[in-house]
């Protein structure tokens, strides 16, 4: 994803990707967290990689593209 749309606090990252993927797929989230832990190296690159933790029954609905804050994201 990239990062200048992401929040850099941790904290912040559930919210903002919960709620645009429960209004367009109706998928429940259970937890979010960057691949990358270390907050400086992340703010020093174009893009990033975020793990979506989500009930494994809903796995088909988010398949194969994800559109999140109008950027077309690989699933």
């Amino acid at each position: 994803m990239p990062t200048d749309i992401l929040p850099d606090d941790f904290e912040q990252l559930f919210p903002f990707i919960k709620k645009p993927i429960d209004n367009t797929k109706e998928a429940k989230i259970g937890a979010t967290r960057y691949l990358n832990k270390d907050r400086a190296a992340r703010l020093t690159t174009q893009a990033t990689s975020v793990v979506v933790s989500i009930n494994p029954d809903d796995i088909p609905i988010l398949l194969q593209v994800l559109f999140l804050v109008s950027k077309r994201l690989k699933v």
